[in-house]
């Protein structure tokens, strides 16, 4: 797996803060139309995507590529996702992979104390991991370094 140029992973809303940047899209296929998609973001907007998906595709489709403008994508990487997906659930993955607060449910310190809000004071040097528990019962931790 190359790690060297990750892709983030947007919606449509968040398309447009990567314009030219590497990212990942999962769009429901609404049509063909020559050589690009017309899709349906995880957040019901939007997506044109640029490229030929692979043959015969399924309704969804991840893509990889190059955030082109606000509503499209250079594709580089096509794969078939199948004809049923949680859009719902990838959305949610979309905003916390972005740090999008909102949707994080309830926080915690490794320790087990509850932490409403994690702006502590700037000189104090720290590193903490947050856990938060999300839809589906998955954990996820992020980690962050404060100077």
């Amino acid at each position: 797996m190359d790690t060297s140029n990750p892709a983030v992973f947007v919606n449509a809303e968040l398309l447009r803060v990567h314009v030219g940047k590497r990212v990942r899209a999962v769009i429901q296929v609404l049509r063909l139309d020559g050589g690009s998609v017309i899709g349906k973001s995880t957040d019901g907007q939007q997506i044109i995507v640029k490229g030929h998906p692979p043959q015969p595709h399924t309704l969804f489709i991840e893509v990889i590529g190059i955030a082109d403008s606000n509503q499209s994508i250079l594709a580089e990487i096509w794969t078939n996702f199948g004809d049923s997906f949680d859009a719902q659930a990838y959305n949610q993955i979309c905003q916390l992979a972005n740090g999008e607060g909102g949707i994080w449910s309830r926080w915690e310190l490794v320790g087990g104390s509850l932490l409403n809000d994690i702006d502590l004071a700037p000189p104090i040097m720290f590193f903490t991991m947050v856990r938060c528990r999300l839809f589906y019962g998955l954990t996820i931790n992020r980690f962050w370094y404060r100077d």
